[in-house]
């Protein structure tokens, strides 16, 4: 099973995050990006929110959805966990899936 972070915003800094720094939260996390359509697209695929919001201080941060997607190996949808799944029921939903 690999876990794949969703980019919700294009930009220049983007690639890197997804192909480096994912792996500080964890080594088998697999980061995903692609042009601003590409990720417009599958925004609306899954039917996530994703927003660039500016601080005071001019960077930015991306306000986001926090849903975990559960995608088998051949990319057929089997649902999603919200935020706040606790690990014993994240672990209970997932468990079946890993043996297929």
């Amino acid at each position: 099973m690999s876990i794949l972070p969703y980019g919700g915003s294009h930009n220049e800094n983007l690639a890197a995050f997804a192909a480096r720094d994912v792996t500080a939260f964890h080594p088998r996390l697999i980061g995903l990006s692609g042009e601003a359509a590409a990720i417009k697209q599958a925004a609306a695929a899954y039917k996530v929110y994703h927003a660039r919001r500016p601080t005071s201080e001019g960077g930015y941060t991306i306000d986001h959805s926090a849903f975990i997607f559960i995608v088998d190996r051949n990319g057929k949808y089997l649902g999603f966990l919200p935020p706040g799944t606790s690990p014993e029921r994240l672990a209970a939903i997932i468990a079946p899936h890993l043996t297929r």
